[in-house]
């Protein structure tokens, strides 16, 4: 079984480029993909992410450490897949989409368009993970949600 790792942030240290040529590497063979992140780039995420459906065999999940943000998204949807294993001591954490950014009005608006299109996303996600309606997951969202492994 091929390990594939998404350690520290998503978008800097684990690249979707990366994540998704270890997929292509790993053709009709079962991955661990195996998560220690803080989370990131919601754009790399969802291409991640895509590579996980994607994939012709079996894909697993472990959470090494932490599970966060984006990385939490992606330990939920491999718990639904070919399941998802994590230490008593380990950590999931999800929140709302954050975003840094500057600029005009226009600019900071569009951001804000674009953040309130993620955060429905990922309500979504994490509704079908935790079998809860959208509107409790984007409120628990706005909240912060944390579970370890017990």
């Amino acid at each position: 079984m091929k390990e594939i790792l998404i350690y520290g942030p998503i978008g800097q240290a684990t690249t979707a480029e990366d994540v998704v040529r270890q997929f292509q590497e790993a053709k009709g063979e079962d991955v661990l993909v195996r998560i220690h992140s803080e989370g990131g780039s919601v754009l790399d995420g969802e291409a991640i992410l895509n590579a996980i459906r994607q994939h012709d065999a079996t894909v697993f999940g472990q959470i090494d450490g932490m599970a966060f943000s984006m990385g939490a998204i992606i330990a939920l949807e491999l718990k639904g897949l070919g399941g998802l294993t994590m230490p008593a001591d380990g950590w999931i954490m999800l929140h709302e989409v954050r975003a840094g950014t500057g600029g005009t009005q226009q600019d900071l608006e569009r951001t804000l368009t674009q953040v309130k299109a993620m955060n429905a996303s990922i309500a979504v996600k994490v509704s079908d993970a935790l079998s809860i309606s959208e509107e409790e997951a984007a409120e628990k969202l706005r909240e912060e949600i944390w579970m370890n492994g017990q």
